[in-house]
């Protein structure tokens, strides 16, 4: 989801070191949550641009025109091999070893491909004959 924080009192701090995502619940757990998200995500893509609140902070903009001008302008269910591609092997998610593995082909491509799917679906559902992408 590209959800943003926006702090309404007290101020935000940058952290130094690394960021280590630990995941407590099971793989069932977290596809289930994820599949959710990915719903939420297509009616968010499918929704009017109007709608959506605008980016606050630098980075939500910046990661905001990544992905309605490049990604998601890319043929369908390939971009999902893509963003993959770029998060395992150019951001070098790959020395994560199996858990990198297993945590960048689930979030980056898994994820990417059911809200493909879910696009897909949502778009035949309407009656559309050729669905975008």
């Amino acid at each position: 989801m590209d959800e943003h924080i926006v702090l309404s009192q007290g101020q935000a701090v940058k952290l130094r070191g690394d960021l280590v995502h630990e995941i407590p619940k099971s793989l069932s757990d977290w596809t289930s949550k994820h599949d959710g998200y990915a719903a939420r995500e297509c009616k968010q893509i499918l929704s009017p641009a109007s709608d959506e609140p605008l980016p606050t902070s630098p980075q939500a903009s910046r990661k905001r025109v990544l992905k309605k001008g490049l990604y998601l302008r890319l043929p369908a269910f390939y971009r999902a091999f893509f963003y993959w591609f770029y998060r395992y092997f150019l951001r070098l998610g790959f020395l994560d070893g199996k858990e990198g593995l297993i945590y960048h082909f689930l979030q980056a491509f898994w994820y990417r491909f059911l809200v493909d799917a879910k696009l897909y679906e949502f778009e035949k559902q309407a009656g559309r004959t050729q669905p975008r992408n």
